[in-house]
This record gives C-alpha cells, sequence and structure tokens, in this order.
C-alpha cells in the first residue's frame, strides 16, 4: 500500500513536520479535511463533513454513498463502537469505512469496510490486525492520491485547516 516512491516519502516527511508543529487534535481535523479533498480528487462529491458527530465525511463516489470514520492512528487502535455505529450501512448502495492514516513513516492509509470491523468494538487492534481487514485496493488508492495531494500543496500545508478544508469541500472546490 505505497504510493509512487517519490511522493510517498515527500508526503510522509511533510506530514512529520506538520504533525510536529502542532497538537494532536488538530492535526486529525486536518488530516479529515485532506481526506476529503483526496477523495474529491477520485471522483467523489463531499455531502458532509463533520468536526463533531458521526459519520466525519458522507460522500457519493464510484457509484455509492460511502460514510467514514477518520482516524490518526495510535497503537494500539481502540475501535470506537459509536464509530462502527456511524459507518453501519442503511442501503445496499451505501458503503461505511473506517478510514485510518498510519502515520508513522512510509505514512499509508487503511480503509476497513464495516463488515470487517463490525465486532471489533472497545477492542484493542495492531496494525498487522487493521491491515488483514483492509481493502488493499481501495487502501492503496487513497494512500496514492493523498500523497500526491500532499505534495502538490507542500508550499501551502501550514497554512491549511480543517475549515478552510472543509468549506472548500462542500462548495465543490478542490485543492
Amino acid at each position: 500500500m505505497k504510493c509512487a516512491e517519490s511522493h510517498h516519502l515527500q508526503a510522509s516527511v511533510l506530514l512529520r513536520q506538520i504533525r510536529d508543529q502542532q497538537d494532536m487534535s488538530k492535526f486529525g481535523y486536518l488530516i479529515q479535511g485532506l481526506l476529503t479533498h483526496t477523495l474529491m480528487r477520485l471522483g467523489g462529491l463531499i455531502l458532509g463533513v463533520e468536526a463533531q458527530g458521526h459519520p466525519d465525511i458522507t460522500c457519493r463516489i464510484f457509484g455509492a454513498k460511502w460514510k467514514l470514520e477518520v482516524t490518526v492512528i495510535s497503537v494500539p487502535y481502540t475501535v470506537d463502537p459509536a464509530d462502527l455505529t456511524a459507518i453501519r450501512s442503511t442501503a445496499e448502495t451505501d458503503f461505511g469505512f473506517l478510514a485510518i492514516l498510519d502515520h508513522d513513516l512510509p505514512i499509508r492509509w487503511l480503509l476497513l469496510p464495516y463488515q470487517n470491523v463490525d465486532k471489533l468494538g472497545g477492542r484493542r487492534v495492531y496494525p498487522a490486525e487493521l491491515e488483514a481487514r483492509a481493502d488493499e485496493n481501495l487502501s492503496m488508492q487513497i494512500t496514492e492520491t493523498f500523497c500526491a495531494l500532499i505534495v502538490d500543496n507542500r508550499e501551502r500545508l501550514t497554512n491549511l485547516d480543517f475549515g478552510l478544508l472543509r468549506a472548500w469541500a462542500l462548495t465543490g472546490q478542490m485543492i
């Protein structure tokens, strides 16, 4: 689940620098905003982005409605039962995902479909199990696009925040 080597390494270093300059809460919101724009680059239409409440991101992409709960991993990761409730599918064309950024070098996204994590609520899970439960193709596609987005916007990353990214996404303006 790796980006093209140059983008992957650059994105990893850039995110590490930003993470070191911010508290984890603010960094987490920034990551949520950047994932929103990653989904837009993949053709997604953003329906909702929440700072508080569930799900974090709702979008229409690849012919389906997606509900995502976004987190930056800490090891071990404890799956919040409320996050699972938020991403539970309510229709055949709805898909729910835990979208987990493993921000250790090298960075990578793990997209875990609801049906692969529905029994994990409240349990501590380590990266190897998360990776085993992730959708490998979607995780790789999101990781590659995310890394490209980070590198393409490297000059202005420090000026971006959740509020700006959210407002732009909801009006269809991509970074």
